[in-house]
């Protein structure tokens, strides 16, 4: 597991330097989110979309599918002040040579950029800087069943070795606060929602967002999750994707896709294949 860790971090440390050292190229930030919500399906959609050489996710690591579609910059990857950087969130965006390659040599029509980061509809701070950065920009937005999303994300943090207390998988008792957000919680994310894009994220964000029971229950709230970005962006801007209708017909629904944000399924060689 050391050696694994160890691996992981120098070469995520080397993709950020190599990034940097060609940042003059890299000129796009997003025109397409996929914004949420967790365990929803938004990796196989990106996967599914990345096939078409239209539509780019980030130049990320090869190895895991989410390092190759989330970028996590609005989450304070880059430090708890970088979150109003156009530049720095340029950096994890492909060069100018794929866009060229994508729209000259496969011949793909316009390309698309695309972050796919399924906290950016969970953190309530995010909607004013994804406005900011790409005012005109597609969202969409996985749903599913808020209980079923519940289990699957503690099974997913489980996995990845996050340190929790909780389970939602145990018997009800009484007095049980699993199922329950504290007022200093929901206090917690509604200051939040006030930090300014030059303002400092809190430093124990990360932790509060993975480790904590409450957490999973307040992103379940997708409504209330979804309401900045209906305020800030068109309604015509933004897809609904249902996540048994994905399941059950993933071609139909990734054509649907592309037609909303403007691709071409017929250019570049383009061909649906399973994921």
């Amino acid at each position: 597991g050391l050696f694994q860790r160890l691996a992981f971090e120098s070469t995520y440390c080397m993709n950020i330097t190599r990034r940097f050292l060609t940042l003059a190229l890299r000129r796009n930030v997003p025109d397409v989110y996929i914004l949420g919500f967790p365990k929803c399906g938004t990796t196989a959609l990106a996967q599914y979309l990345m096939q078409h050489p239209a539509i780019s996710g980030i130049d990320g690591l090869p190895y895991d599918p989410a390092l190759s579609k989330e970028s996590h910059f609005f989450n304070g990857v880059l430090g708890p002040r970088t979150t109003h950087s156009r530049v720095l969130y340029r950096s994890f965006f492909p060069t100018i040579l794929t866009r060229w390659w994508n729209e000259v040599v496969k011949k793909s029509g316009p390309w698309k950029c695309m972050d796919a980061c399924p906290l950016n509809a969970c953190l309530p701070h995010i909607a004013d800087r994804i406005k900011r950065m790409s005012p005109n920009a597609k969202l969409i937005f996985m749903v599913r069943d808020p209980v079923d999303a519940a289990f699957s994300a503690e099974i997913m943090l489980r996995n990845t070795g996050m340190p929790l207390d909780w389970s939602f998988m145990e018997d009800i008792r009484a007095g049980d606060q699993r199922f329950h957000i504290p007022a200093e919680d929901i206090e917690y994310f509604e200051n939040l929602s006030k930090v300014g894009p030059f303002e400092a994220l809190p430093t124990d964000l990360p932790s509060r967002v993975y480790t904590k029971s409450s957490s999973v229950l307040y992103f379940s709230l997708f409504a209330d999750r979804i309401a900045p970005y209906l305020s800030r962006f068109p309604r015509e801007n933004i897809l609904f994707m249902e996540f048994r209708e994905f399941n059950a017909q993933p071609q139909k629904s990734v054509a649907s896709v592309m037609e909303f944000i403007g691709v071409d399924p017929r250019r570049g060689g383009y061909e649906f294949k399973h994921v």
